[in-house]
């Protein structure tokens, strides 16, 4: 039987982008870059930490990457709007966190 790491458990690893993300935030928010620079760190943060991670987490993944991006960078007070750009983004970073993903399957 073969041991397996906490990690190698898809779960525990998009909770592990999720906390990425968190503190990604919270580096951003102290350091105040250029808005185009933080979106595209979180773009770029969030792409590689979904490229381990099934369809539906990846997914998840960038949806938590846009909100923070969003609410955090774009907006500074942590509000979440849909106007066109914001929307185009979103599509972005779903798109992109699941087409790096590993497909549908548990991996």
């Amino acid at each position: 039987m073969a041991v397996r790491a906490i990690t190698d458990e898809v779960e525990v690893r998009c909770g592990i982008g999720a906390g990425v993300l968190l503190v990604l935030t919270a580096a951003l928010v102290t350091a105040r870059p250029p808005s185009v620079d933080g979106v595209a760190l979180f773009l770029a943060v969030t792409v590689l930490l979904a490229h381990r991670l099934d369809t539906p987490r990846a997914l998840l993944l960038g949806l938590t990457g846009w909100a923070l991006a969003t609410g955090f960078v774009i907006n500074t007070a942590g509000d979440l709007t849909l106007a066109p750009w914001d929307t185009l983004r979103l599509a972005v970073f779903m798109l992109a966190a699941a087409g790096v993903s590993t497909g549908r399957g548990r991996t």
